[in-house]
């Protein structure tokens, strides 16, 4: 066992996380109690729901910061509104429907729109968060099966 992580295969993991593991040092909110619930409240509405389209949460560092540990996290699943806003009490304060073109604009605008804030992109495939203008993608450290 000891081996493997002397491995150059295992060494090789290490450099293609390199940027992942400096992001997540760099934007302590996600070491956030708050944060983490929030993104795991998310994340078992999204798989629990039938998510079609894409639903973008967006909250400000500090509201996460503030959020109290009883806040129900709830979002509405309708099609008809796809961009929604929250406050620290996750109370919905604004919401609209928003259509971008392609990933590349919306990779662009999320980006942009995050900027002070968490963004979280609901999607089909999963829940990807925007934090402080840097898309954060789904991160996942050193799985098993890869070494």
């Amino acid at each position: 066992m000891i081996n493997e992580f002397s491995s150059e295969e295992f060494k090789h993991i290490l450099r293609e996380k390199e940027k992942t593991i400096s992001i997540r040092t760099s934007l302590p909110i996600q070491e956030n109690e708050n944060y983490k619930r929030l993104h795991r409240s998310l994340i078992s509405i999204q798989s629990t729901s039938h998510i079609t389209d894409f639903i973008a949460v967006l909250i400000s560092i500090g509201d996460i910061e503030e959020l109290s540990s009883d806040v129900n996290i709830e979002i509405p699943l309708t099609f008809d509104k796809n961009y929604l806003v929250y406050n620290k009490e996750f109370i919905l304060m604004a919401s609209e429907k928003k259509e971008l073109q392609d990933e590349l604009r919306a990779e662009i605008f999320y980006n942009e729109i995050s900027k002070g804030y968490c963004l979280f992109l609901i999607t089909p495939e999963g829940v990807n968060p925007f934090i402080d203008g840097q898309n954060i993608g789904h991160i996942n450290f050193l799985q098993e099966e890869r070494f």
